[in-house]
Parts: C-alpha cells; sequence; structure tokens
C-alpha cells in the first residue's frame, strides 16, 4: 500500500511540475506575440504620428483570430485622430510633449494562460506601454 501511496504522490507530482513548465512556456509564448504586436504598432504610429484607424483594426482583427477575445479595448493610444498628430521638433521650434507617441496595449490571454500567469505574476492580463518620439514631419503647408 506504501508503495501504491509514494508512486501516485510522485505522479501527482510530475504531473504538477509538466503542468508549470507547459505553462510558463505557452506565457512566454503568448507574451511574446503580444508584446511584438504592440512594438509593430507604436512604430507605426511613431511614423504616422498617430495611431490610425486602419492599423488599430487590423490587429484587433489579429488578435482575435489568435483566439484573444475580450470585452474592452486592446489599444490606447495618445493620438488617435490624424488631425491631432505628434510632431517631431523642428530646429527647437516645436515643444516636446508635441514630439512623443504613447501606446497601451493590454490583452487577456486565454483561460488556462490567464490562471497561470494570475498565479504567477498576480495579475492575469499583459499589459506593454511605452512612449517613442514621433517620426513624423509635417508638410510645409502644416498638419495634412
Amino acid at each position: 500500500m506504501k508503495t501504491v501511496i509514494s508512486i501516485l504522490i510522485s505522479l501527482l507530482f510530475f504531473i504538477i511540475v509538466a503542468v508549470g513548465i507547459i505553462g510558463v512556456s505557452e506565457i512566454k509564448n503568448e507574451q511574446a506575440e503580444v508584446r511584438s504586436i504592440w512594438g509593430k504598432m507604436l512604430r507605426e504610429m511613431a511614423a504616422d504620428g498617430y495611431l490610425a484607424d486602419s492599423v488599430v483594426s487590423h490587429y484587433a482583427d489579429y488578435l482575435k483570430a489568435q483566439g484573444y477575445e475580450q470585452n474592452f479595448s486592446y489599444f490606447q493610444a495618445s493620438h488617435t485622430n490624424s488631425n491631432n498628430r505628434a510632431i517631431r521638433p523642428q530646429h527647437g521650434k516645436i515643444a516636446t510633449s508635441n514630439n512623443i507617441v504613447t501606446l497601451s496595449i493590454e490583452v487577456e490571454p486565454k483561460p488556462f494562460i490567464k490562471a497561470i500567469k494570475f498565479l504567477r505574476d498576480g495579475q492575469p492580463n499583459f499589459i506593454f506601454s511605452g512612449t517613442r518620439i514621433s517620426e513624423y514631419l509635417p508638410n510645409e503647408g502644416g498638419r495634412p
């Protein structure tokens, strides 16, 4: 009887360790995927001076296709309107606050990953936020 209990405890320990290793690996894969999307969007936003609706819909559709469904917006950006672009400084004429774009992404992972991430980090969602200098240069006549 002791041998059977010992085998069951060993098997349970092995299963817990295996699930933990697989879970952490999956968290890293999903986290890398979300970080990659955030980085691409931030680069596009810096180039345009704002976050275009077409970019948002493309990446939101991509995330939904990958199985990330949530009830709140994936993205929050500092400049979401083409009439309110960030402007890159021109010989010190532009205020620093108009030179920066900020993008945040929050993605709710798949249920299994969400549970493991919450146990590991205390936060179930993937959240990335950052600021970048705008690379947008306005036309000589002003904003388009």
